[in-house]
């Protein structure tokens, strides 16, 4: 056996007592490793102090497999460089070096013969550039200083530099917004605000969940988190939305799903660059082959903007020729994805209340790629409320795996003509 990266804390109101509970620590983590046949490396092990008076840092140390480990100025964790009092200023300096090669790189792809375009270049520099920077970033970035943000800032400014060509004295917001690079301290927000939300949906006994719902008075203002920040992320936006949990899975991996065929092709795919019509063509070829003497539905869902006021909405033809349409709404905060989950989960739930051709097979066409490829994955894989109650129509309309020879057929090509056509 082999384990890595093993951390604890302990904490106390005085720095004995943490550094009592630390050695305990320490002895318990040895004797269970001995037990375990495996070696602890004290020599290996880091030990960081975290307090606002520097004499609890002064020569303190603990004994970890017989050898001494005395505390350090920073400690690495994960990629992340901690401090004592958890600035991030040698971690952000860290970023800064990391970066500097990735930057280089980048002039090196503005050849004016043959480099990139504008827009191929902002793509490096959001994945190259500021991945490297956003490592872990949701945990330590909302707890750095402002002068230490800073640091990284000029980096993301060089960037925007080399994808646009202005000089130096361009204004900063003009800089950024005509390369289309948000600065640092709007992702400080934007990923605190998602980290909070993740931890939110995880169930109420997972300890993030307990942190991110504690209420814990600061001693300190200057001192900030991801909670603390991402709190007034939420209220800025005025609306503090509901937080859907992250689901266990329910369905065993390895019980048989209901009989659903998900096709995300068009049989022959249409070359770049062709017409409306081409693709239209390729589509209702696709849609000939299958079974006509079927329950066909079509569904659609949108939101204005991809976040707000999201609508939902079906077509059903039975094979006796008659139809039937529904709406239904989505929510007033909602993306595109969750518009399009609602649509087939109103759909499927409408023809497995109201089908009387049991025998026959059903194909839903839709044009979301995305949420085609979250539900094909199975229904044990499936972790929000939403994709579930999905996976639950599916075997109402499969009258739970009854349906003898059939298939239920989900189509989707990725193309609006599809969608239109309905």
């Amino acid at each position: 056996m082999y384990a890595d990266d093993t951390a604890t804390l302990c904490a106390g109101a005085s720095i004995e007592t943490a550094r009592h509970r630390a050695q305990q620590a320490a002895d318990t983590l040895t004797r269970w490793a001995r037990t375990s046949k495996m070696v602890v490396s004290g020599e290996k092990t880091q030990v960081l102090v975290l307090s606002q008076w520097p004499k609890d840092a002064v020569d303190l140390s603990i004994r970890v497999a017989g050898a001494r480990v005395e505390a350090r100025e920073t400690l690495n964790l994960l990629g992340v460089t901690l401090d004592r009092l958890l600035h991030f200023g040698p971690h952000c300096k860290r970023m800064r070096q990391r970066t500097r090669p990735r930057l280089q790189h980048l002039r090196r792809l503005t050849g004016r013969d043959w480099g990139l375009e504008e827009r191929q270049l902002r793509i490096v520099a959001n994945g190259y550039v500021r991945g490297a920077l956003e490592h872990a970033a949701a945990a330590w970035l909302p707890a750095a200083s402002p002068s230490h943000v800073e640091v990284l800032e000029r980096e993301m400014r060089e960037a925007a530099r080399v994808i646009t060509g202005c000089t130096r004295s361009t204004p900063t917001e003009a800089l950024m917004a005509e390369a289309g690079l948000a600065p640092v301290t709007a992702r400080k927000t934007t990923l605190a605000a998602r980290f909070l939300a993740k931890a939110r949906a995880l169930p109420e006994e997972d300890p993030l969940r307990r942190v991110a719902d504690a209420t814990v008075n600061p001693r300190l203002k200057a001192v900030t988190g991801w909670r603390t920040v991402g709190l007034e992320a939420w209220h800025m936006a005025g609306v503090v939305a509901p937080i859907e949990p992250v689901l266990p899975p329910s369905v065993a991996p390895w019980e048989e799903a209901p009989p659903v065929v998900f096709d995300l092709g068009i049989g022959a795919t249409p070359p770049s660059g062709a017409s409306a019509e081409t693709r239209r063509q390729a589509a209702a070829l696709h849609l000939a082959s299958l079974p006509q003497c079927a329950t066909w539905a079509w569904t659609d869902g949108s939101a204005t903007g991809g976040v707000l006021d999201g609508g939902a909405g079906g077509y059903i033809e039975w094979p006796d020729g008659e139809s039937h349409e529904l709406r239904a709404p989505a929510g007033k905060l909602c993306s595109s994805y969750r518009a399009e989950m609602v649509a087939l989960r109103e759909t499927l739930n409408y023809i497995g209340n109201h089908t009387d051709h049991e025998k026959d097979p059903i194909i839903l066409c839709t044009d979301s790629q995305a949420a085609l490829s979250a539900l094909r994955s199975g229904p044990a894989e499936q972790r929000t409320q939403l994709n579930r109650a999905v996976w639950d129509a599916l075997a109402l309309v499969s009258d739970n795996g009854e349906r003898q020879g059939q298939e239920l057929i989900e189509v989707s090509n990725g193309h609006p003509e599809v969608a239109e056509m309905g």
